[in-house]
């Protein structure tokens, strides 16, 4: 246990950072007393004791509690969605080996950047597309998959934010509950409160239905919860659909309106470190259920409304009592 205990360092400096820490054995001298064991040391990929460091491709921060995609490594995964991207633009296809191979370093990446799986369902299915008889041909991936790839692009272009590895702290239930129905809106409960968003006339269709409304619920009991000002926590959000459930908790779903919705609520988690817990109830027990139905409560009791997206504004209504 020596060899990890640090003999002197570790001060607070006035700039907020830590003097160097100094242990009583290295590198040099584990390697001087392995040496005769015969211990295979792979010495590029050993480095002394440090807090900030290289491990599994991250960048590791113990002092920042973080974790980030090391530049090089970032510029590295550039070039391979430039090379793929330039046959798209060149109209040729690309094939089930390049795919797979993309997919596997976005899914590495979406380690650090977690909304980024929303912007891999698209790939997937295009992956999920190729028959035994067509593995070896190229192929033309759909619009969809195309602009993904330029979010990734875009998002890669320059260095992103670390993912914090602070704790969230305990999860709480805050008497959260989300619910949709086509014939009113939306609506939620939060510690008693609630607030509902009716429909527009021109809400349903390209891909907005059912699901998405209960998509659309679970994204504005988070756009509440950030506008409260919660930060670093667990929040436990009820609603009584399986699918929209299961969708967020796999971080994408074939439908592309739920994926956006997606989007945003791993967007807003980020920014928040707030880790949303979506669970099952049943329609019958879920107190949002009458508000989404148009059966509000006093306005006393009403939660502030937090600012729609453009994305949503020709489709949900704040509801005008």
């Amino acid at each position: 246990m020596s060899l990890y205990i640090a003999i002197s360092g570790g001060l607070l400096l006035p700039d907020g950072s830590l003097s160097p820490y100094l242990y009583s054995h290295g590198l040099t001298e584990i390697y001087g007393l392995s040496k005769p064991l015969g211990v295979p040391w792979h010495t590029k990929k050993c480095r002394d004791f440090t807090f900030v460091f290289i491990y599994l491709g991250f960048l590791w921060d113990l002092i920042q509690r973080s974790v980030a995609l090391p530049d090089d490594k970032r510029q590295k995964y550039l070039r391979k969605l430039s090379s793929i991207s330039d046959l798209l633009n060149q109209g040729k296809g690309i094939s089930y080996k390049d795919a797979m191979s993309l997919n596997g370093t976005l899914s590495h990446v979406a380690f650090v950047i977690p909304h980024g799986r929303a912007y891999l369902a698209n790939l997937c299915t295009f992956i999920a597309s190729f028959t035994s008889n067509s593995k070896f041909s190229h192929r033309h991936p759909s619009p969809s998959v195309k602009n993904d790839l330029k979010w990734w692009f875009n998002t890669l272009s320059s260095p992103p934010n670390a993912r914090t590895l602070s704790p969230h702290g305990t999860t709480q239930d805050l008497d959260l509950w989300v619910d949709a129905s086509t014939k009113w809106g939306i609506g939620i409960i939060l510690k008693g409160k609630w607030n509902t968003w009716t429909l527009s006339e021109n809400w349903k269709g390209n891909g907005r239905d059912i699901g998405w409304l209960e998509a659309i619920a679970v994204e504005l009991a988070a756009r509440t919860l950030c506008d409260w000002g919660l930060t670093n926590a667990v929040v436990i959000i009820h609603s009584d659909n399986q699918g929209v459930i299961g969708a967020f908790k796999r971080g994408h779903s074939r439908n592309f309106q739920v994926n956006l919705c997606i989007h945003w609520v791993e967007a807003i988690a980020m920014a928040s470190n707030v880790l949303h817990i979506l669970n099952y109830t049943e329609s019958a027990h879920n107190k949002a259920d009458p508000i989404s139905r148009g059966k509000v409560g006093s306005p006393s009791s009403r939660l502030p409304s937090p600012e729609l997206p453009k994305e949503l504004v020709n489709f949900i209504l704040p509801y005008v009592q």
